[in-house]
């Protein structure tokens, strides 16, 4: 884990930053359950300004799971299909780059 000192308009923040790789989700998910997953990653860089799920909730393909704020737009983030959410990799208020994982579907 690596700590960061941020300056962001004339105040200092703290920050602790984990890197983790799309493997340890996928072992993360498979050990929880054998049906197949599903990786919802971050279509663009943005902030997540609210979830519409928790980790064991069930969801039907189409369905808003969360919306991400990008340049100035609220975007929904949908599920691709139906299933569980096993776990969620964000939270309301974080910052976002293409590509990070946001959630994880079986």
């Amino acid at each position: 884990m690596k700590r960061l000192l941020i300056e962001v308009n004339g105040i200092k923040y703290d920050v602790k930053l984990e890197e983790i790789d799309d493997n340890e989700i996928l072992e993360k998910s498979a050990a929880t359950s054998s049906k197949e997953v599903e990786i919802i990653e971050s279509p663009m860089p943005g902030n997540i300004i609210k979830i519409n799920v928790n980790e064991g909730d069930t969801v039907d393909s189409g369905d808003i799971l969360m919306i991400l704020e990008s340049m100035k737009m609220e975007n929904e983030i949908l599920a691709s299909k139906t299933g569980r959410v096993v776990s969620i990799e964000i939270n309301q208020g974080d910052t976002v780059n293409m590509g990070d994982v946001l959630l994880v579907l079986e």
